[in-house]
């Protein structure tokens, strides 16, 4: 866990190496994104559809956060209608939006701060909170601040106010970060061969 300023300097983005290693949380949470995109007829994977996957499949310590914020799965589905509404018909493969690769990226670059080479859902929701697409303002729709969400895991996961203000100094140049890298041409060859195996029907 980087806990102080001097670390903050070291622990740049270029420095992270990536992880392919994903905690079972995940791959049941991408599973369920990827069945309630299919659904509503999406043709993709949107961060929309993984904050749905990761509220609908919540272990603790996110499954509290979640109930005290009042953040449920219908809730969700209600806001993405409103927003987006239904597809016609439900698609035989749907295919992950960048910013859903730059959320696992950004997941995985936070990683470091909580000494693991493992992604598990509190990452992926940390990531999902720096965000500025469509589960951002779904959140914010349903009255909750992403800030609010990252301050609740943060304090669960046992980091000090000193470690908290670190923590979001850095994940806030990690997000522009990873942003650029949207852009790149390298970018979906990264996710090729460094993303968590997806579920049946998804296709990068």
């Amino acid at each position: 866990m980087v806990t102080d300023r001097t670390s903050l300097e070291k622990a740049t983005p270029t420095e992270v190496e990536p992880t392919n290693e994903f905690e079972s949380d995940v791959h049941e949470a991408f599973a369920s994104a990827a069945s309630f995109a299919k659904r509503l007829g999406h043709n993709w994977l949107g961060t929309e559809h993984i904050l749905h996957g990761v509220v609908s499949t919540a272990p603790e310590p996110l499954a509290t956060i979640f109930t005290d914020l009042g953040i449920t799965p219908a809730a969700i589905e209600e806001k993405i209608e409103d927003t987006i509404g239904h597809g016609s018909t439900e698609p035989a493969t749907i295919a992950p939006s960048q910013r859903v690769r730059a959320t696992v990226h950004g997941a995985q670059e936070m990683a470091q701060f909580f000494n693991t080479t493992r992604i598990n859902t509190s990452l992926i929701m940390l990531a999902l909170c720096r965000e500025i697409g469509v589960s951002a303002q779904i959140l914010v729709n349903l009255n909750v601040s992403p800030d609010t969400i990252v301050e609740e895991i943060l304090v669960k996961a046992g980091f000090t106010e000193e470690q908290r203000d670190v923590w979001h100094e850095a994940s806030l140049a990690y997000a522009d970060a990873v942003m650029y890298a949207m852009f790149e041409e390298a970018f979906p060859e990264f996710f090729a061969t460094h993303l968590l195996p997806l579920p049946e029907g998804v296709e990068w």
